[in-house]
């Protein structure tokens, strides 16, 4: 008997193989599609990926130094407030200087009844006067004037007048407080008197005190710089002494 060949039969026993074949043709041509851009075109990319991180660091320092400059401006101003604090101190200083020039004191009654003592000590002529500086328009102009203020009748007449007015508070007797107040004040041009400060403190308690004769001051005759009466700062230490 003659066997017959079925081309069908046939083509099912290479139908695996075939397609192996075509699968993995496909595949080597995905994987070559793939691989192309990453070959051919991986160096433009990385170049302006490289560029684009560049321009950033370029636009952060810039960044940078303009924050810088916005914080540092703002302190140039502190030195001029720092140069106003000086002269201020200078003015302090000064004033303290004016209490050691003057021995004129008031001297409390030992017996601590607080009233009125008339163991002043005399104004010496020789003594020399507080310091006066002419204020100007600005207190911090501070410079000596060509002709001082004068209280009516001189020093000596001013010494007697604090030593009439002046009272030892009884409290500060009793505490054994004493030492030497300075008291600044401004003589206006007409004389009057304004700004009353303690410029060196002591004890309120004596402060007050030394603050209360001081504004029963009259008015005084001005302080006279280039012909012309001028505002003036004026100190006058009154030292308490049991």
């Amino acid at each position: 008997m003659e066997i017959k060949k079925s081309y069908k039969a046939d083509l099912d026993r290479h139908w695996l193989k075939r397609f192996l074949i075509g699968l993995a043709i496909a595949l080597s041509l995905f994987v070559a599609v793939l691989e192309f851009p990453v070959r051919y075109g991986g160096t433009d990319t990385e170049d302006d990926s490289m560029d684009d991180v560049l321009q950033e660091m370029a636009m952060r320092k810039k960044q940078e130094r303009q924050d810088m400059i916005a914080v540092v401006e703002p302190s140039r101003p502190r030195k001029k407030q720092q140069q106003k604090i000086k002269v201020v101190d200078k003015i302090q200083k000064d004033l303290q200087n004016i209490a050691d020039i003057s021995k004129k004191r008031i001297v409390g009654d030992e017996e601590g009844n607080g009233e009125k003592n008339d163991k002043a000590e005399k104004a010496d002529d020789n003594t020399p006067a507080p310091v006066a500086v002419d204020m100007g328009d600005n207190p911090l102009n501070f410079r000596i004037v060509e002709q001082l203020p004068e209280f009516p009748g001189g020093m000596s007449a001013f010494v007697k007048w604090l030593t009439d007015n002046l009272r030892y508070p009884p409290v500060a007797q009793r505490q054994k407080i004493q030492g030497r107040v300075v008291i600044s004040f401004v003589i206006n041009r007409d004389g009057s008197i304004c700004d009353l400060k303690v410029a060196h403190s002591v004890n309120p308690i004596l402060d007050n005190e030394a603050l209360r004769v001081a504004r029963m001051m009259p008015r005084w005759k001005p302080g006279i710089d280039k012909n012309r009466p001028c505002r003036t700062l004026f100190a006058i230490p009154v030292e308490f002494k049991l």
